[in-house]
């Protein structure tokens, strides 16, 4: 990681991250979408949910409160070592 644009990049990637996990604490739908190109996807494998596009990723994220109490966004680097 010696050349500028990498490391710009990894500097962006973690401000991404984490005006994320900021939007979604804070249920900030319309911001938690606009984080997204026009034609991402999210996908929650563990839920399971996939929204492909900011006009599904939007209402999703506004359903959240009707089926989770308490919500709890972590901003981890990698997954947690397997056992």
């Amino acid at each position: 990681m010696s050349d500028f644009r990498t490391i710009a990049d990894r500097v962006e990637t973690e401000a991404l991250r984490g005006e994320f996990t900021d939007a979604v604490m804070m249920r900030d739908h319309d911001r938690v979408a606009s984080l997204f190109t026009p034609d991402g996807v999210w996908r929650m494998p563990d839920i399971p949910a996939e929204m492909s596009g900011r006009e599904q990723i939007r209402p999703w994220g506004r359903r959240v409160p009707d089926f989770v109490e308490f919500l709890v966004q972590d901003a981890h680097g990698r997954d947690p070592p397997r056992r």
